[in-house]
């Protein structure tokens, strides 16, 4: 089963988002990962970023228990990354970036680990495409902008320097 074959079995094509689709949100997250140039499992997960809900959105398309199904569907390393992205507790996180390290703590089972920058990288750059989709056409508030700029170091280099938010 490919990724969207997942996700339209699991019913993202009709789960309600704030603009369209749940589907929809994914793909266009997906297209702004590898617009960006980001490596394939950062786009895998970005198309189903969300199939362990968030802190943010408490939607799951399947539970925690199933991630055998999810790591059949996009491989090893992108469910790895859609269930970090998933489980992370966003507001602690992003307050770490521009650390050395990064303490990731695990949301579902209050479990924490340190993560180094290339294993913070990803997830920033998860969380910046799904954010930037939530505020597409809307005026991104200031505390986002700085915030962007802080995660830009965790972005890939064909970004360095471009307003990657408009």
């Amino acid at each position: 089963m490919t990724a969207r074959a997942f996700l339209v079995a699991r019913g993202a094509a009709e789960v309600a988002h704030a603009s369209g689709t749940l589907f929809d949100h994914l793909e266009r997250v997906a297209a702004r990962l590898a617009s960006w140039g980001c490596a394939e499992a950062v786009v895998t997960a970005g198309l189903v970023h969300v199939a362990y809900s968030t802190d943010g959105f408490d939607v799951a398309l399947l539970g925690v228990s199933e991630r055998d199904v999810l790591r059949e569907a996009v491989g090893a390393p992108a469910e790895e990354l859609a269930y970090r992205f998933g489980a992370m507790e966003q507001g602690s996180f992003l307050r770490q970036l521009g650390q050395p390290l990064v303490i990731w703590t695990d949301r579902f089972t209050g479990t924490s680990v340190t993560l180094d920058p290339p294993e913070v990288a990803p997830l920033v750059q998860l969380w910046l495409a799904n954010e930037l989709d939530a505020y597409a056409g809307a005026q991104l508030p200031p505390g986002l902008l700085s915030l962007i700029e802080r995660a830009r170091p965790y972005l890939p280099p064909q970004l360095a320097g471009n307003a990657v938010w408009t």
